[in-house]
């Protein structure tokens, strides 16, 4: 059962187009898993819908027709694509894991956008910590599988975790399965211990 959602806040962001594109395909993971915050997605898009009937229209540019016909032959965005195809499976073809420390695998997703911010696949053996690190930019998680515990909560399959700057906390995988997430990082972590500060220019983090 699903008890870790976006905030109300995300969720319209997500909806509007406003939401960080990265942060976006980790809540396109969860509402694929999600239905209560489907059924929000689709009340929050009809409201949109209606203010939208209340608008005065606007005259359209002269190029606007043109403009519309050359966008028919382009491929539809990456975000819209992968909103339908974000099983674990589907995220993991093709790539690689490399070891970041003991029990902690990591594959990277897409390098660091405009926004600096980064998409990756974590991959945690059973009762391992994350090293005590904190935040410079926002960070969203979801789980793919199996759960972890934080400061802020334990969060299993389908779970979102939506951490701002200055979150301060050491995520443990739980036992008795790995832990695998796929997460949106806004910024550098600031690690606490010196050999994890050692590794983060190798990796990124």
């Amino acid at each position: 059962m699903i008890r870790h959602h976006p905030a109300d806040t995300t969720l319209v962001a997500y909806a509007a187009g406003t939401l960080a594109p990265l942060h976006g395909r980790v809540v396109a993971v969860h509402l694929t898993q999600c239905a209560a915050c489907r059924a929000v997605m689709a009340v929050g898009e009809e409201l949109g819908g209606a203010v939208l009937d209340t608008m005065a229209p606007v005259a359209l540019g002269a190029d606007a027709l043109a403009h519309t016909l050359a966008r028919l032959d382009l491929a539809a965005p990456e975000s819209a694509q992968e909103t339908t195809a974000m099983t674990l499976e589907a995220l993991t073809r093709g790539g690689r894991w490399r070891r970041v420390g003991p029990g902690v695998r990591l594959m990277k997703l897409v390098p660091r956008d405009a926004t600096g911010t980064r998409l990756d696949l974590v991959r945690v053996s059973p009762g391992t910590a994350l090293p005590r690190h904190d935040h410079r930019g926002a960070e969203m998680t979801c789980l793919l599988k199996g759960a972890f515990a934080d400061k802020l909560g334990e969060y299993h399959m389908g779970d979102l975790e939506e951490g701002d700057v200055g979150l301060d906390h050491e995520p443990r995988a739980l036992d008795g399965e790995e832990c695998i997430c796929i997460i949106a990082t806004t910024g550098y972590l600031r690690a606490h211990g010196l050999f994890t500060r050692m590794l983060q220019p190798l990796f990124g983090i």
